[in-house]
């Protein structure tokens, strides 16, 4: 059996059951593959996997390709990719290599090539299903960003099907969140929103804990209909704060490229005080990656938009400019920005951690959600924050001082959040984000 295919049955399996392997494919190397699989698939660490290939050079191609597109090194999973693509070659190797290409394509955000080469992978008719999902997700992305909505919502049906056989593969997720993206254009915004909450319900439904990729992949569908909602003309309160989420969770994960697609949106629609160190973030990603400088031309120097993202993006920098915004300035201090590692979705019962990466659902604790919702609105004194968690104004010092504490406590030990009191006041946390 080809290493390619024996690799797709074990993705397979997990897609199926939702349980990491335990057993290797036959012929994989039994410390370096299961390594970079479990920390790229499970721990979503870009870094550790990146240093698992420097550290084993036995590691199967096709893991090395996946986990150095998603550590930005495109060159290098370009040169591998080629190297599958030779006529000495098993046939089910170079049909990977090619669904891997369009990946590369869509990283470096040539969505015409990925249309193509996406197209040439799924009409060869020979993918293994797990992997034929894969094709139909970013076949429909790339219809999607060129526009063609019609397109990218019949792809995404007969990605429908599979995902019932898959429903804990990544590329369920990512159609099921790209349907809500294309959802909320093509019909309405409320019906993207609508799929969004599905999505968030299923993670909790799914009863395993959701991984750092799945989380921000849901973030990622988030920021694009509220950015398409800003562009219609409605404010979506959560969009400055989406931007820094999706930034924090990339530099968390060690995911280069989309560390810096998260600087770029934060320069335009992230907080106004931030936006000038966002700015100085993009300048060496510019550098690193086409795809970036490609957007940072059609989104900041006037370039003509050649995908949907980008002229939303850009729509939304000539609408802050007509409304007066001030001009973004360089500015390399941003103390508050370095020191974010817990988010908390209020509305969704969820907080998590984000390095080491810990998910913790507040569904089963709701005075701990109340607490967090609460703290978010910045320092507040004990007595104001026993009035609005316990619902009674009537706070006494020596009664009620160790309820406060013990619920703090709690915080801390569920969520690795912690927050100080001084003179009263509970302090506000700016490692914390609550939306």
């Amino acid at each position: 059996m080809a290493l390619a295919k024996s690799w797709n049955s074990v993705e397979a399996k997990k897609a199926k059951t939702g349980e990491y392997p335990e057993a290797l494919p036959t012929g994989a190397d039994s410390i370096g593959d299961r390594d970079v699989y479990i920390s790229w698939i499970r721990d979503c660490d870009a870094r550790k996997s990146h240093a698992l290939l420097l550290e084993n050079n036995q590691v199967n191609d096709l893991l090395k390709i996946r986990a150095l597109l998603f550590r930005g090194q495109l060159e290098e999973a370009e040169a591998i990719i080629q190297k599958l693509q030779g006529p000495d070659v098993a046939p089910e190797e170079r049909l990977e290599a090619l669904l891997e290409q369009s990946r590369l394509a869509a990283f470096r955000g040539d969505w015409q090539l990925v249309h193509s080469l996406s197209s040439e992978a799924i009409r060869s008719g020979n993918l293994e299903s797990i992997s034929y999902l894969s094709a139909l997700q970013v076949h429909a992305l790339s219809c999607y960003e060129l526009g063609d909505l019609l397109s990218s919502i019949k792809t995404l049906e007969i990605a429908e099907s599979l995902a019932t056989v898959y429903p804990f593969s990544i590329s369920t997720l990512y159609s099921k969140v790209l349907k809500a993206r294309v959802s909320a254009r093509a019909q309405s915004i409320e019906s993207g929103v609508q799929l969004i909450q599905q999505i968030w319900q299923g993670v909790r439904q799914s009863g395993r804990t959701p991984t750092a990729d799945s989380i921000h992949a849901i973030v990622f569908g988030m920021i694009d209909i509220a950015k398409y909602s800003r562009v219609m003309g409605n404010k979506p309160r959560s969009l400055e704060k989406l931007a820094l989420i999706s930034f924090h969770m990339t530099e968390a994960m060690g995911e280069q490229l989309y560390s810096a697609l998260a600087s770029l949106d934060a320069t335009i629609i992230g907080p106004l005080e931030h936006r000038g160190w966002f700015l100085n973030q993009l300048a060496s990603a510019r550098r690193e990656f086409k795809r970036i400088d490609l957007l940072a031309q059609e989104v900041l120097e006037g370039k003509d938009p050649s995908s949907l993202s980008s002229s939303t993006l850009e729509a939304l920098k000539r609408e802050a400019l007509k409304n007066g915004a001030q001009k973004i300035e360089l500015n390399s201090q941003s103390q508050a920005l370095l020191s974010v590692n817990h988010i908390v979705f209020a509305e969704y019962q969820w907080a998590f951690q984000l390095k080491p990466w810990k998910a913790v659902d507040l569904n089963r604790h709701p005075q701990i959600l109340s607490a967090l919702t609460v703290l978010s609105a910045g320092n507040l004194s004990k007595a104001d924050f026993f009035a609005r968690v316990w619902g009674n104004a009537r706070y006494t010092s020596h009664l009620h001082d160790s309820s406060i504490y013990y619920v703090l406590n709690r915080i801390k030990k569920l969520t690795g959040a912690s927050f100080v009191t001084r003179d009263g006041i509970i302090q506000a946390n700016d490692g914390v984000i609550t939306l």
